[in-house]
């Protein structure tokens, strides 16, 4: 493997230009000889004859005996000459002598165990033994940790430690440690961490030994490695033109990114100029490089040339046969295909041993997770339908599901090892093909096997893409308050988590450099919890509510739709209290075209222009809302799961088949951004409150300011935030009171949270603007990931576009109104797209005033639009009422208040008679007198 074998390179050189340094006193003729065997290894031209002379003289020290701490360093710097001849597994059995001789001297300190541990891990690497690498290493990270906070270090590239003679000291070889742990990074297709890890061992060489010029241009191309696996082709080569052109771990990579490019004739240039007794594997690349650019024949040439020898590794050889089966794949020899795939399989996963083509693995909780592997089951499954294809036989199909179920597992598996949401997006990014392909393939069993259990998976995997990173963040949440969880560590978390929003407020090199050490901190923290076992096998729980279970929680007139937008169009999953099944509802090229079309209609609030386009409506209501209402009479509250562009969507704006009325007028609609968001778990139980209570910021309600957000921008005086926002019961900050501070300081004390303001679309909130700097004036969308609003059951955007940004496939919108949720809020309202000030306002006093009575939030919304329809405002047409949107828990705030009937009251007012004396009862005789006089009129 490419990067393996340089990240071996550099180990072997930390081996030959570093020693142990000053052992403890111990007997003169031991001292000597140690003296004689560590002169011959601290050689600073060491030969293949010093070292092994260097090897003799340690055994002879190991097998004389002596102090325990003599003993082991001999047997860590015997180690090391073991590796520098590449015997691993004889290196690993030294290591563990020294780490058995390090636990019965406590009192050593930890530079001699750290090494021990940092040697062991990268020998398991070595040996592709990547669980037991994954662990020692996490070992080596802890004790480096606890040195670093023992001595205040914190997180920094600083650290120290005991000898052991007890002397205090920077531990030695972090660089090594951070170096191996980016390269395990990179094999789990983490390149986000693995950069941040290379990063950190390039901080430390050139802060501490910067004459070590080897080490620097090798982290520097591990580095750049890390940007031609993130896709940044360019970033990669420019890194790469200021190393040495000459080396052949260079000329790979720098093929590699070519080979990323599209210019598979460069690449092969490049891969020319690497010598395959050096690096095997660039016989491998040459293979695929000549796969892409077509030439099949020459492709196998270079795979056959691979093998000669036996000189690839381990690793090697399962992308040797990856790469072979592709080839056969393209020549449509899928059995041949399968058995290549399957040899694959088995290499990459090292637990899974079954030969047997339609055996896949089932689990991988508690295993490393191999982002390789990940791509031969997805392949695998892709063979296995192109068997169907040839031959109609549903069995193929059947097999490809089973591949692509465990494929989707090792995926959810491997996104949630990650740390950081930047690496989880990413990674969801670049395999959004892999659910399509799995649910078109549940919908074609379905087909063929109707009222079997196939509809049901296809809803259940279509449901498992969206939103996955939100979804994880608040099973963190729950998970943060499980017994046996550090209250501390959890603060820390938040705090780290808090640090990396501020600083990607930032965007320069020094910044750069922290927010990977911070990064790097995050992932040490989640491993740190996830040895608690309940914390750990709940994360990685990949449960998803039944349909069985949904429908429990529905009333008869309540219905879930559920959207997927494949290739082949738009599919709806439709789940009843009592029924479910999925319709295919209008191909995606005229949905698109359609939606896009009528969302930007919407969007336009041109004061005097006319809305309405009636092809258009007509089209949509047959195509679009027919179908469903169709499908769902009589219910009349829908929650809807979007997808893709239909997150724009606002359904109750859908046009019905009369003109002039819209879905508003008979169904109730909500969005939600998954169906696990209505699983039992994520819904909260709590007793509905007393007293309605509002924190309300209008900071534009009396003039606009200019604000840097970040460039300056002179926001205009919202009128309608002043009223929309008055009497609200809680606290209300208007103007120069409702500043970034004051929210910060009152968030999640409140169970509404109402932003009467200016946004700008998936980057910032504004506050009243104290002029100090962006930071200090908007509330970017970084700061509201980092916030914790556990305890908001509503956030209301009255901000224009805060419900719009990029859609990142089944993710979703990236969007502030996602931001919050993210943060733990139960449910947000928020605005499509730019809306007339008083026509939201109207809206939104009246949201409160249905909220206070009682009413649950999605029928409150739906009543308070209805009240502006059949008001007498100007303008009364969708694009002035469609844009706020519901997203998240649908439950009232605070519980209705009791009615009373008729007679009750007289029957209260009757004791009021009797406490009161005549002239109470007089007053209760002319109140009814004057009530039979008003009816009778």
């Amino acid at each position: 493997m490419p990067l393996k074998a340089l990240c071996i390179h550099i180990l072997s050189w930390l081996l030959l230009v570093r020693g142990l340094g000053a052992p403890d006193p111990y007997p003169a003729d031991v001292h000597a000889l140690y003296s004689r065997a560590n002169s011959y290894f601290s050689s600073t031209h060491p030969t293949v004859a010093s070292d092994s002379m260097a090897l003799v003289l340690f055994d002879e020290v190991i097998r004389e005996g002596g102090p325990d701490a003599l003993v082991g360093q001999a047997c860590l710097n015997k180690g090391i000459l073991l590796d520098i001849r590449g015997n691993y597994a004889e290196a690993l059995n030294v290591y563990r002598n020294v780490l058995w001789l390090v636990s019965r001297h406590p009192d050593w300190g930890d530079t001699l165990r750290f090494r021990a541990l940092v040697y062991v891990g990268t020998d398991y690497y070595r040996l592709d033994n990547f669980d037991s690498a994954e662990t020692v290493l996490g070992r080596a990270e802890a004790v480096l940790k606890a040195a670093e906070e023992d001595l205040g270090g914190g997180s920094g590239n600083g650290g120290a430690s005991g000898d052991a003679g007890g002397n205090r000291r920077e531990l030695p070889e972090r660089d090594r440690l951070y170096n191996a742990l980016g390269a395990l990074n990179y094999e789990g297709g983490n390149y986000l961490q693995g950069k941040d890890y290379f990063t950190r061992a390039l901080d430390v060489v050139q802060s501490e030994t910067p004459g070590d010029k080897v080490s620097i241009l090798n982290f520097q191309n591990n580095i750049a490695s890390c940007l031609y696996r993130l896709k940044d082709y360019k970033g990669a080569l420019k890194m790469y033109g200021a190393l040495n052109a000459k080396a052949g771990q260079v000329c790979l990579n720098i093929g590699q990114c070519y080979k990323g490019l599209g210019d598979y004739a460069q690449a092969l240039a490049f891969y020319r100029k690497v010598n395959p007794r050096d690096v095997p594997g660039v016989l491998n690349e040459m293979g695929n490089a000549c796969f892409l650019k077509g030439d099949e024949d020459s492709a196998i040439v270079y795979l056959d040339r691979g093998i000669e020898g036996g000189r690839l590794s381990r690793v090697d050889g399962g992308i040797n046969a990856l790469y072979r089966a592709q080839v056969l794949m393209a020549r449509r020899q899928h059995l041949d295909a399968l058995g290549y795939l399957q040899q694959a399989i088995i290499t990459f996963s090292r637990t899974f041993r079954d030969p047997d083509v339609h055996a896949n693995p089932e689990s991988f909780t508690g295993a490393f997770a191999s982002y390789r592997l990940f791509d031969a089951l997805y392949y695998k499954a892709g063979i296995l339908e192109g068997l169907y294809s040839q031959s109609g036989k549903g069995e193929y199909l059947e097999e490809a599901l089973g591949a692509y179920n465990s494929a989707i597992l090792l995926f959810r598996y491997i996104e949630k090892t990650y740390a950081t949401d930047d690496a989880k997006l990413f990674l969801k990014r670049n395999n959004q093909g892999l659910y399509e392909d799995a649910v078109l393939a549940c919908l074609e069993l379905d087909r063929l096997h109707p009222g079997g259990p196939y509809g049901e998976m296809a809803f259940q995997m279509a449901e498992k893409s969206k939103a996955s990173i939100v979804s994880a963040r608040w099973e963190e949440l729950s998970l943060n308050h499980l017994p046996g969880i550090d209250p501390g560590l959890v603060r820390k978390e938040m705090e780290v988590k808090h640090d990396i929003a501020r600083l990607d407020l930032k965007n320069d090199g020094v910044t750069a450099t922290q927010k990977a050490d911070y990064e790097i901190e995050l992932a040490s923290l989640q491993r740190t919890m996830e040895q608690n076992s309940a914390y750990y096998n709940l994360k990685f729980e990949d449960a998803c509510p039944t349909v069985k279970e949904l429908q429990a929680g529905l009333s008869g007139r309540q219905a879930i739709v559920s959207l997927f937008v494949s290739r082949e169009g738009l599919h709806a999953f439709l789940v009843t209290s009592n029924g479910f099944h999925c319709l295919f509802i209008d191909s995606l090229a005229w949905l698109r075209r359609s939606v896009e079309q009528y969302v930007d209609m919407l969007g336009n609030t041109s004061a005097g222009e006319r809305f309405g386009d009636k092809a258009l409506e007509s089209a949509l209501y047959r195509r679009l809302t027919a179908p469903l209402l169709e499908e769902l009479p009589g219910k009349d509250e829908w929650t809807v799961l979007p997808d893709d562009f239909f997150c724009r969507l606002p359904f109750d704006a859908l046009p019905l088949s009369d003109g002039g009325r819209f879905l508003i007028d008979s169904v109730t609609i909500s969005y939600q951004l998954s169906a696990k968001f209505l699983s039992r778990p994520f819904r909260r139980r709590r007793e509905l409150g007393e007293r309605y209570s509002v924190l309300a910021f209008a900071p534009f309600a009396e003039q606009g300011r200019l604000v840097q957000t970040p460039a300056y921008r002179q926001l205009c005086r919202l009128a309608g935030s002043g009223p929309e926002t008055a009497g609200l019961p809680g606290e209300c900050f208007v103007d120069v009171a409702a500043t970034k501070a004051r929210f910060l300081a009152t968030v999640n004390r409140y169970p509404v949270v109402h932003l009467a303001t200016h946004a700008s679309m998936d980057s910032a909130i504004c506050f009243y603007p104290r002029q100090a700097g962006p930071s200090d004036d908007c509330l970017f969308l970084p700061e509201i990931y980092s916030l914790n609003m556990d305890s908001t059951e509503l956030v209301i955007l009255s901000a224009c576009e805060s419900g719009n940004g990029q859609i990142e496939g089944s993710e979703g919108m990236m969007s502030l109104s996602r931001a919050f949720m993210y943060a733990g809020c139960a449910s947000t309202v928020n605005s499509l797209w730019k809306a007339d000030d008083r026509a939201t306002s109207a809206i939104l006093r009246q949201f409160h005033v249905y909220l206070e009575k009682g009413l649950s939030k999605t029928e409150a919304l739906r009543q308070a639009k209805l009240d502006y329809i059949h008001s007498n405002a100007l303008y009364i047409s969708p694009n002035y009422w469609a844009h706020l949107v519901l997203v998240g828990d649908t439950e009232a705030i605070v519980s209705a208040p009791v009615r009373r009937s008729g007679p009750e009251w007289i029957a209260l007012f009757g004791i009021a008679a009797l406490l009161g004396g005549g002239a109470a009862a007089v007053l209760i005789w002319r109140a009814r007198s004057a009530g039979r006089a008003r009816s009778s009129a």
